[in-house]
């Protein structure tokens, strides 16, 4: 069986210093914001570690080790300084932790390889076996991914942003699981050394550099799911961005929709204004005043006709209510809201549209099941306290699927949670009778 000598640097020494800056990387890369790119945070802290761990290597000893770690981790913080937008507090923490996480880890590395009877002793005296030093660094680097998850998790509660959503964070169990690998790995080394003859199967050279290429594959794998999951959730943000983009396009136009449709109505009333205000002073002057102010009630109908969805200051909610009010009558809908406006809304425009339009799409798809009798009604409360929306309509109780609680109905009512719980607010439904109720309280209150 090979060993493997750690005083070389070349290949295993920096294979080894390697996960090490990698560990260091991947524990930052979950706290810090990238200045320019992941890609250049971890050539920049790879490059640096690895000069570092070269030039001090030939004179680490038993008395220095310590103060070389130190001077390590302090070069590949002051690098952090360059390739990241962060607070120094946020380095540090990021630094510490990546410590933290490497040592912690080759500690329990240690303690499972104590248990297959494995003592690898000071790196700096003794040669170690390769499938061992394979073992041992394939054992680090999956249990470092431990730490990650605990940050990303950490990271998800802490703060509303599509980078640390959970699902991504449930992809970095994967890596977890080679530790399994890393003791099949030690188990086999103990076995073989505690043959006396080595059976026909451990004999064969082959078979130990199939153990070691299985522990470089599940490596590379580790490695490479670090960068996979950062392009994912890149592209998954530049969506995100693209959707919010179309959002605003679409709001854009059914604004000058809506503007001009007042327009053409306002500019119709004031050609009309001359000979509506003579024709009334006609039937004044004849003695009928009942006449003119049937005209002039008429007028008002008109004249409040131009802004009947110009309700409240914030032109994101008059123009979904403008774009809903055109899809419930196209169903036969009648749609009313309401709102009292007592200070201007804080909430970003892409999360409004979402919670208002999936909100009332909900009331209308129940409606749309209902013979007659086809309502909703809207109430919205502006404060500087919070958004209270309250949504009723009737829905069609035959219809309806007694599935576990059946209070939830519509496609768009997770979204309608998550923007609820994204501004840390309330979400309820209750029904009473034929009558749905949504309820949403959130705070009045801007998010990054």
């Amino acid at each position: 069986m090979a060993y493997v000598n750690l005083l070389e640097f070349f290949p295993f020494t920096f294979l080894m210093h390697f996960i090490r800056t990698t560990i260091v990387f991947n524990v930052a890369h979950q706290i810090l914001e990238d200045k320019y790119n992941s890609f250049v945070t971890f050539l920049s802290l790879t490059v640096t570690g690895m000069a570092f761990s070269y030039i001090f290597l030939p004179i680490a000893n038993e008395k220095n080790e310590f103060i070389i770690l130190a001077g390590y981790y302090l070069l590949l913080f002051a690098v952090l300084f360059f390739v990241t937008n962060a607070t120094f507090f946020a380095r540090a923490i990021s630094i510490i932790f990546g410590l933290i996480t490497y040592m912690l880890s080759a500690l329990v590395s240690s303690i499972a390889l104590s248990m297959f009877g494995i003592n690898i002793a000071n790196s700096f005296s003794y040669e170690i076996p390769t499938m061992i030093y394979f073992a041992n660094l394939l054992f680090i680097f999956s249990f470092s991914f431990i730490f990650v998850i605990i940050v990303k998790m950490i990271k998800s509660k802490s703060k509303n942003g599509f980078k640390h959503k959970i699902k991504y964070t449930l992809f970095l169990i994967f890596p977890f699981t080679h530790i399994f690998s890393a003791l099949q790995l030690m188990n086999v080394y103990r076995v073989t050394r505690q043959s006396y003859e080595r059976v026909a199967f451990f004999k064969n050279s082959k078979t130990d550099y199939f153990m070691i290429g299985l522990s470089f594959i599940c490596l590379l794998i580790d490695f490479s799911i670090i960068f996979f999951i950062d392009s994912f959730e890149k592209i998954e943000q530049k969506n995100i961005e693209n959707e919010k983009a179309l959002l605003k396009s679409a709001l854009d136009y059914e604004q000058i929709q809506m503007f001009n449709e007042e327009k053409r109505e306002f500019i119709k009333i004031k050609h009309d204004l001359t000979n509506i205000i003579t024709t009334a002073q006609g039937f004044i002057e004849i003695g009928k005043p009942d006449k003119a102010l049937e005209i002039f009630k008429n007028t008002n109908k008109s004249l409040a006709g131009i802004s009947e969805f110009s309700i409240c200051s914030n032109d994101t909610v008059n123009t979904i209510f403008y774009i809903k009010q055109k899809e419930a009558l196209k169903s036969d809908i009648e749609f009313r809201a309401k709102v009292d406006e007592t200070y201007p809304i804080l909430i970003n425009d892409y999360d409004l549209a979402r919670l208002l339009g999936n909100v009332i799409d909900n009331a209308i798809n129940a409606s749309k099941q209902l013979k007659y009798d086809k309502k909703i009604e809207l109430f919205m409360s502006i404060s500087s306290g919070g958004l209270d929306i309250t949504v009723k309509n009737r829905f069609d109780k035959k219809a309806e699927k007694p599935k576990k609680s059946n209070i939830n109905h519509g496609n768009g009512i997770l979204i309608v949670k998550e923007i609820s719980s994204l501004y840390k607010g309330t979400y309820n439904a209750t029904k009473n009778d034929d009558i749905w109720i949504t309820k949403i309280s959130i705070p009045n209150v801007k998010k990054q």
